[in-house]
């Protein structure tokens, strides 16, 4: 997780201004429901309008919230549409991002940004990709356990076998070549065949065309995300890819079927029947890393603990309920909790925000599978 959020959100967590505006809103892609993503957005800014209000005077809260509202008369801002929206907001910084997930809506102001969602969304602890592979073609796919996205993808993967070997290509349904110094026989000119047909050629073109896709998906997304990589082909193709694959996120088990006659949502289906073992192991891990640590001092459930731990680059790994929800702050310098009453500020967003401040790991995970009731388990780096 932490390449995919780092890159993320390190924008997000250098921001040291205040007030922070936090837009979070679902969206839909097909009318007549995508007529709705616009209104929405106007009725989440006039909630933040109103808090700005009551709580700042007329001129601060006017220019907190005039860059959202500039948003509101972008056309852009819903083009393309995906299924969720997000957009943090402080004085001199906005960002803005469209998620391929559904997430609940929401509009906070606070002295820090609600991140927990986009955590959820970015971590690699769930998150995939999918190689869809024939001779013909090359697909790309990016998601989770939830939902699949096709993606285009980087320029240096070659998307047809033409296109990776443009002056090695053979063609296998092109008739072997004619000896011009042949004789004719009865049926026309003899025909010689080469020690190598032209389907042995070619399934030397396919292996060469694999090299180049594996290399370029390396290079290109594998690397730079540290995802998990799902191979989707024809079960001949296989052990071709796989013989001379060198991509060390390919995932050993794959998908026996051609790409192109699947959809994404049959694709997100396949992927994860094969990567949810993995990942309900390495929670299993966790659990039994947190509960070995426990005894030595090496790991807590108590969050001013945690949060005093964090302040000090101690906390290696946090795992944080995804449900919970509890007013306060946490002071990024000391890592002293302030528990008040202010519902937009929560102090298990702010215990993440400091751990990934600090160098450590968050994962956001469903309630069922924390370890402990208090919502949050904390392993220490010392």
């Amino acid at each position: 997780m932490a390449k995919s959020v780092a890159k993320e959100l390190d924008e997000v967590l250098a921001q040291q201004g205040s007030p922070c505006l936090s837009l979070y809103q679902p969206t839909y892609r097909q009318p007549p429901q995508q007529a709705q993503n616009p209104i929405r957005y106007r009725n989440l800014l006039k909630q933040l309008t109103a808090t700005l209000h009551d709580r700042f005077d007329k001129q601060v809260a006017d220019e907190c919230i005039a860059p959202l509202s500039s948003l509101a008369d972008d056309p852009a801002l819903f083009k393309p549409t995906l299924d969720g929206l997000a957009v943090l907001s402080c004085p001199g910084f906005l960002r803005v991002f469209k998620l391929h997930e559904a997430v609940p809506e929401m509009a906070l102001v606070a002295n820090s940004f609600h991140i927990r969602p986009l955590i959820r969304i970015f971590q690699t602890t769930d998150r995939f990709q999918v190689l869809g592979i024939s001779e013909g073609s090359v697909r790309l796919f990016e998601g989770n356990r939830n939902v699949l996205e096709e993606l285009e993808p980087g320029d240096g993967v070659p998307r047809t076998m033409m296109e990776a070997l443009p002056e090695e290509y053979t063609d296998p349904s092109m008739p072997p070549g004619i000896d011009p110094q042949s004789r004719e026989g009865f049926g026309g000119p003899v025909i010689h065949v080469a020690p190598r047909s032209r389907v042995d050629n070619y399934h030397t073109d396919v292996q060469r065309f694999f090299r180049v896709v594996d290399r370029a998906m390396t290079e290109h997304h594998s690397r730079p995300t540290g995802l998990p990589l799902v191979l989707a082909a024809l079960p001949q193709h296989h052990a071709t890819f796989r013989g001379v694959s060198e991509n060390p996120f390919l995932v050993d088990t794959a998908i026996d079927a051609d790409p192109e006659g699947l959809s994404a949502d049959e694709i997100r289906q396949r992927a994860w029947q094969l990567l949810e073992p993995q990942y309900l192991a390495r929670l299993e891990r966790l659990r039994e890393e947190f509960q070995a640590g426990q005894s030595k001092h090496l790991a807590d459930d108590d969050l001013p603990k945690l949060a005093d731990a964090a302040a000090m680059s101690r906390v290696r790994t946090l795992l944080v309920d995804a449900s919970k929800h509890q007013a306060g702050r946490i002071d990024v310098a000391t890592g002293k909790v302030e528990w008040n009453g202010d519902e937009h500020e929560d102090v298990y967003d702010g215990l993440a925000e400091l751990v990934l401040r600090r160098g450590g790991e968050v994962l956001v995970v469903p309630s069922e599978r924390m370890p402990m009731p208090t919502g949050v388990a904390g392993i220490y780096r010392f």
